[in-house]
């Protein structure tokens, strides 16, 4: 997957969160701000298929919350293998973010789907904290940027947890 171009609990709580729809609609993904969708063709190179990918963003209302959610659509008759995808997609996010660095990675299984979650620290200034996952022919990526020395745990997990994953292989 190509990368993409990321208080008091009671307060954040009382936000709005709006439902989004990902891939062909049987994914969604929730953010307290309203996201916009990027489409970016990208040409096949080497062993890697054409693909189109997808990305939507939006900054939460305080200014200092990145919301990334996305998905790549390969080009028909691409096959790639699951694991080497989700790798790839890792080391794609944190090359495509000037000054990322990878903090930890590691498996997860996130409502019954095998997939990776990282955190890359962007510059000493922001936590970019990622998971992505594999169903069928399509990596799905969420994403979130937060400051790195305030406490958005409950905003970073809420997100993450929204994730609604179409039914696949």
């Amino acid at each position: 997957m190509a990368a993409f171009v990321i208080g008091a609990s009671g307060l954040l709580a009382a936000q709005n969160w709006y439902v989004f729809t990902l891939g062909n609609g049987e994914a969604t993904v929730t953010t307290p701000c309203q996201m916009k969708q990027d489409d970016t063709r990208v040409p096949a190179k080497g062993l890697v298929g054409a693909s189109t990918v997808h990305s939507l963003t939006c900054f939460s209302d305080v200014g200092d919350e990145l919301y990334i959610a996305g998905w790549t659509d390969y080009d028909a008759g691409y096959t790639f293998n699951h694991d080497e995808e989700l790798n790839a997609s890792r080391d794609n996010t944190v090359k495509g973010i000037a000054g990322a660095v990878l903090l930890n990675s590691h498996p997860i299984t996130f409502v019954g789907r095998r997939g990776l979650e990282f955190t890359a620290n962007v510059q000493n200034a922001r936590l970019l904290t990622s998971r992505v996952f594999v169903v069928g022919p399509r990596p799905y990526q969420v994403a979130v940027m937060t400051p790195i020395r305030s406490n958005h745990s409950f905003n970073i997990q809420r997100f993450l947890d929204s994730l609604r994953l179409p039914p696949g292989s």
